[in-house]
């Protein structure tokens, strides 16, 4: 449970900040390696 709410906090400013369909791709590869 931990793990998934660093998740979506790690993605908010990480998807706010790279605001790329790239950089986005990137990020939800890792979120779908998490859990």
């Amino acid at each position: 449970m931990p793990e998934t709410q660093n998740s979506s906090v790690e993605m908010a400013p990480f998807n706010a900040k790279t605001k790329k369909p790239k950089s986005n791709s990137n990020f939800i590869s890792q979120i779908a390696v998490i859990p």
